[in-house]
């Protein structure tokens, strides 16, 4: 239970942490933000084909891919009600239309990062090596996430946006509240529960993450990409899931 509590808190902090940064630092992440945005696709990626999804169909059985698929169609309904990407260029936020539906925009990534926690729970009921290796994957995530929600609801520096920030951050940790009603759920229920999640990461990171890296035209994107990728297979080396 703790190391839960511990896992969401990171993933809450390194929320804020990208929309202070954005808020901040604006023009410098816009220029910089194409290798992070790759480095935090290529960790989720991996860490959901290399652990995620083998545990939750080890676990959840045949149905567990009906339960990726479920996760995959439910997010995808979510971003057809709710507008959840940001501009290219945060110079240019008065030229985007998109940006008077940033409350809506805060909701949804609200909901997001609400099962990006209960993504957290489920892998440290299934493993605790999977729970910390999905947390990293989540607080690499929330770092682009929180400059995301950022550039969506701000066009000014003041106090109203970061409190919009730390109410969608504090969404993750929320979830963690619900661990000890689904503490008892069998092993296939966890399985289906964590492939679920698991559909929804790996939306995220295919229709969100990667096509932010587009947007930057970065030669460097790739190379990241790779690195993310080679960093949880290392870890998943060193610590392998028992």
């Amino acid at each position: 239970m703790l190391a839960i509590f511990l896992a969401t808190g990171l993933a809450f902090l390194a929320f804020l942490g990208g929309g202070l940064l954005s808020h901040r630092f604006a023009h410098f992440i816009t220029r910089h933000a194409g290798p992070v945005i790759a480095f935090a696709s290529g960790a989720m990626l991996a860490i959901t084909f290399f652990h995620v999804l083998p545990e939750s169909v080890a676990l959840g059985g045949e149905h567990a891919f009906l339960a990726i698929l479920a996760g995959v169609v439910f997010f995808f309904t979510l971003e057809h009600f709710f507008y959840l990407h940001g501009c290219p260029d945060h110079a240019h936020q008065g030229e985007c239309e998109n940006h008077a539906i940033g409350p809506l925009a805060a909701i949804g990534i609200g909901v997001h990062s609400f099962f990006d926690g209960v993504l957290i729970m489920l892998s440290f009921f299934a493993n605790p090596v999977i729970g910390w290796l999905t947390a990293l994957g989540i607080v690499l995530h929330n770092l682009p996430a929180g400059a995301i929600l950022h550039s969506l609801i701000c066009h000014k520096k003041d106090r109203k946006s970061f409190w919009w920030i730390f109410a969608v951050a504090a969404t993750t940790p929320c979830a963690a509240l619900l661990a000890p009603a689904l503490k008892n759920f069998s092993e296939q229920e966890i399985g289906l529960g964590l492939a679920f999640s698991a559909g929804t990461l790996l939306y995220i990171t295919l229709s969100d993450l990667l096509p932010e890296t587009h947007h930057t035209k970065n030669k460097l994107n790739l190379l990241f990409l790779l690195i993310g990728i080679g960093v949880i297979f290392g870890l998943g080396y060193f610590f392998p899931v028992e």
